[in-house]
């Protein structure tokens, strides 16, 4: 239990180190989705390199170019990211075919350059006060569990409990998609689908076994069997989706 949380605390120590040096993706300010329509604007946000090139919400993404030369057609929102992460390096400029569709036909399609790209925001205060709850969970996990000890009723499962709450809540993926932050996503994720089940076998147990639990104690294991199919699921996709290749969504922009 030591050894297992030593690592986990280690894990959350690199991944906040991660993010005091700004290591997030790069970002154009807007939230891109997917609509009937096409990739189109929700909002933009204020200050962000999508707002200083007067992009407005509604606005319909068409192409993206990394040179102002050549410009290639974009099918989805998430294909974004992609573009984004390449103009990076390249003094972090980026340039976009919009169609502003409250223009009248002749003057709705435009070119916006957007420079100087930000960073993904991973220091919000939500997210501060949610990764402090967790380690609020965790202080107080394995105090009860040196105060009474590891052969005291429930203390394991209880600091168990803690341990799973601190990780899903002081974790946070910061998007690089490299293997820290990959594994980071992953036990995150785990730890969430692990807590309920974790969370309702306390509460049935404590103070006190239940009848149900007394004689029968394979039937606590029930308890878990929906998160354990869960978790191999959510294995098998995180597996699939680093060992196989991704497709280029990259084509040609058609002519207007």
């Amino acid at each position: 239990m030591l050894a297992g949380t030593a690592l986990l605390l280690t894990a959350g120590i690199l991944n906040f180190a991660q993010r005091l040096r700004h290591e997030t993706p790069a970002w154009d300010g807007v939230a891109w989705s997917d609509t009937r329509q096409g990739i189109t604007a929700d909002s933009v946000e204020l200050g962000s390199s999508g707002d200083r090139a007067h992009l407005m919400p509604g606005d319909r993404l068409i192409g993206i170019s990394l040179d102002n030369r050549n410009w290639e057609e974009v099918v989805h929102a998430k294909d974004v990211q992609i573009y984004l992460e390449q103009a990076n390096p390249i003094d972090g400029t980026i340039h976009y075919l919009i169609e502003r569709p409250s223009y009248p036909p002749e003057s709705r399609y435009y070119y916006a350059d957007l420079d100087h790209l930000d960073r993904i925001h991973k220091w919000t205060p939500r997210e501060l006060y949610i990764n402090l709850i967790g380690l609020v969970y965790l202080f107080i996990g394995f105090f009860v569990l040196f105060k009474q000890g590891g052969r005291a009723p429930f203390a394991l499962h209880f600091a168990t409990l803690c341990l799973a709450a601190f990780v899903f809540q002081s974790y946070t993926p910061v998007g690089t998609y490299r293997d820290l932050d990959l594994a980071i996503a992953f036990l995150k994720n785990a730890a969430f689908i692990i807590f309920p089940p974790l969370f309702l076998h306390f509460c049935l147990v404590y103070p006190e076994r239940q009848q149900l639990y007394h004689e029968k104690r394979w039937r606590g294991a029930l308890l878990y069997l929906p998160a354990i199919l869960l978790l191999l699921f959510a294995t098998f996709v995180f597996l699939r989706g680093v060992i196989a290749p991704v497709a280029s969504p990259l084509g040609r922009v058609p002519d207007l």
